[in-house]
């Protein structure tokens, strides 16, 4: 990192911004919050309910694995096309069409009934909900200063963790006590209506968030001109750094967004591991009903929402982002190394995968500070949803490779450990510096 960059970002806010800060976060982030919870529950919600779906459409642990990894194709296509939405139609009109939708396809889940459809029921909710977490991570960069992201990103996507501890009791419910009504089964409920509470969300959308501070109507012009005032304060002009129109194709080939990528590529493929594959673990590990299983697996994503407190916390206290992201994905890759090895079993087990997923988590938000801070300004919009795109291929890979491992192996270890191989290597990439400039710093 520059002095100069080091010496922005650790000036203390501009003297009477703290008030307006405080008043945007309270406006705009618990909205966020649960919209990011419903985002994570949609998602998720596949690894409770193919428990009991699998057998009744006859589905094997890895065409379990193929499909939910191809969630990711459409999802990574419309990344870059849905934040350059957003940056040239507002967060309003975006994160209605996209929560409208993804709550559409989530419902329409109950009408898959064979292998086919649930491949493409997978592929169109990930078309669907493209977009919504760089357009977020954007949308919070219009709003708070550099040295305040660490705190609120953790805040935002503290929605991951907490989706799994209230959606995979929520899960298990919805599929015991529905199970059998109206002819249905258990699995269909639980689709239908978790699905119909993120179209109702989606449309509170359009009434609760403002575009940017600029057009909002909440804010005072005295309001208005300390938040932008405190926004500019930090913003540096990043060494070579293109100040004209940003051109797509030179800003998805250049060495920050590549590494930025990368970086990120191994934290959401320990991130689809956990989040597809823990109750298998745990059913494995420890055994139980579905119902024990659900718990269980809510138990994994309270560890993982500390951990994006505390770690975010500290990365702002320190500033030092690059440093806590590459220790947590060091530490995450030293747990799964354990857990492949299969040198503990039964609660101890759980305990190392509850590690893996305070670390997993808590690098999060970490990563999340950084970009909007070496990207140029015209860059950011494209920078962020590339960064994004590129490393949710690990979404299309991490499910595809552990389910190929169960079934050829019968174990998980062949594919847990090309997780821990993959993270040891994105801490090499953010922890290491290229030239006399960071790849990554904040």
């Amino acid at each position: 990192m520059s002095a100069d960059t080091r010496h922005a970002i650790a000036q203390p806010t501009l003297a009477g911004s703290e008030d307006v800060l405080k008043k945007v976060a309270w406006r705009i982030l618990p909205f966020l919050f649960i919209s990011y919870v419903l985002c994570n529950i949609d998602r998720s919600n596949v690894a409770i309910a193919h428990l009991q779906f699998s057998a009744e459409i006859g589905l094997s642990a890895a065409q379990y694995g193929l499909g939910a990894s191809l969630f990711f194709i459409g999802y990574i296509l419309f990344e870059v096309p849905s934040n350059m939405m957003l940056e040239r139609f507002g967060a309003r009109v975006t994160l209605t069409r996209i929560m409208v939708l993804w709550g559409l396809v989530t419902a329409g889940f109950m009408l898959v009934q064979s292998v086919g459809a649930f491949y493409l029921a997978r592929i169109l909710l990930g078309i669907a909900e493209a977009g919504f977490l760089p357009g977020m991570i954007l949308y919070l960069s219009y709003w708070f200063p550099a040295s305040r992201r660490g705190r609120i990103t953790s805040w935002f996507t503290l929605g991951i963790p907490v989706a799994g501890v209230i959606g995979s009791p929520l899960s298990g419910f919805l599929m015991t006590h529905f199970d059998g009504w109206h002819g249905l089964s258990g699995w269909k409920w639980m689709f239908i209506i978790e699905g119909g509470i993120t179209v109702f969300v989606g449309l509170l959308a359009w009434f609760m968030l403002d575009d940017r501070p600029a057009t909002s109507k909440r804010l005072s012009a005295e309001e208005k001109s300390l938040l932008n005032k405190a926004i500019e304060a930090e913003h540096v002009v990043k060494p070579g750094a293109p100040e004209g129109p940003v051109k797509l194709l030179a800003t998805l080939r250049s060495p920050i967004t590549l590494s930025l990528g990368f970086v990120y590529f191994s934290i959401v493929m320990s991130m689809v591991v956990l989040n597809y594959w823990a109750p298998s673990f745990i059913k494995e590990s420890i055994g139980g009903s579905t119902r024990d299983i659900a718990w269980y697996s809510a138990g994994l994503y309270a560890v993982g929402a500390i951990g994006m407190l505390v770690l975010g916390w500290l990365s702002d206290r320190f500033m030092l982002r690059r440093a806590f992201v590459g220790a947590s994905l060091i530490a995450g890759a030293l747990t799964y190394a354990v857990i492949a090895s299969q040198a503990v079993s039964g609660m101890a087990a759980y305990a190392v995968l509850s590690l893996a997923a305070f670390f997993t988590y808590g690098s999060m938000p970490v990563f999340w500070s950084i970009p909007a801070s070496v990207l140029s300004k015209k860059a950011t919009a494209v920078g962020i949803a590339a960064i994004s795109a590129l490393a949710n291929f690990a979404g299309m890979i991490g499910p595809v490779v552990i389910g190929w491992s169960k079934s050829v192996t019968g174990y998980y270890a062949a594919g847990v450990y090309l997780l821990a191989v993959t993270m040891l290597l994105g801490a090499v990439v953010v922890l290491v510096r290229r030239g006399k400039q960071p790849i990554t710093s904040a």
